[in-house]
């Protein structure tokens, strides 16, 4: 099972539980409708299309709306550092939530009691908690763009609009650059596999395969180290 969680921007939204469905202009989560158009709502809506594509079941989710005040973020904390065991999800991706490092802790400690520890994926606000709070080796995959991987290069940046100057000193064509995985690994700055968002902007429809192969083979490398 697929369990993403993250915040939308309607303020007086309470905590949501349940299956996604996207119709191609809505997305619901039970009866509730949601804006899809940008953040965490986009995400799950690229996930039911992908689900749809690939004839596996809806992704659940948990949402909650936030303002910016960290009241919604909070509901998702707490949602699943007191139930994520007993879920037990088969991935867990977590998308904007505001960055609480302790909190973040929490959360990948709970994630260590499920019967069998989920896939860890992050994107967004909470790739950023995860980094900052030293938490980036437990993860399995971040999803960062250009910009973000500097950030994940910079082992003292605590959010991407501190990252230090000499990394924006570089003149070699976009094109050209070639992010170094291995290099972020020295500084635990990085999680296990990066998949950096302008590759996936340049491959055609069928890269939401190759999503679904990365995924199996993330699951067939943990069987092999266990």
């Amino acid at each position: 099972m697929l369990l993403i969680c993250g915040t939308v921007p309607l303020i007086d939204l309470g905590l949501t539980l349940g299956e996604a469905k996207f119709d191609g202009e809505k997305l619901f989560i039970n009866d509730c409708e949601i804006p899809c158009t940008q953040g965490t709502a986009a995400l799950i809506s690229a996930a039911c299309v992908t689900a749809s594509y690939c004839k596996t079941s809806a992704p659940r989710v948990a949402v909650a709306g936030d303002n910016g005040s960290g009241k919604g973020s909070r509901l998702l904390y707490d949602y699943l550092i007191q139930n994520l065991p007993s879920v037990s999800p088969g991935i867990l991706l977590l998308h904007y939530i505001l960055p609480v490092m302790g909190l973040m802790k929490k959360v990948c400690a709970a994630a260590e009691k499920c019967t069998a520890k989920p896939v860890m994926i992050a994107d967004a606000s909470s790739m950023y908690a995860a980094k900052a709070a030293g938490l980036a080796p437990l993860f399995d995959i971040f999803t960062p763009d250009l910009c973000e991987m500097a950030f994940l290069a910079d082992a003292t940046a605590a959010h991407p609009a501190y990252i230090s100057h000499h990394l924006f000193s570089s003149e070699i064509p976009l094109p050209c650059t070639r992010p170094r995985p291995r290099d972020l690994r020295l500084f635990s700055t990085s999680s296990r596999r990066i998949f950096v968002k302008w590759l996936f902007w340049l491959m055609p429809m069928p890269s939401i395969r190759l999503i679904s192969a990365v995924t199996s083979l993330v699951r067939k490398s943990r069987r092999l180290r266990s």
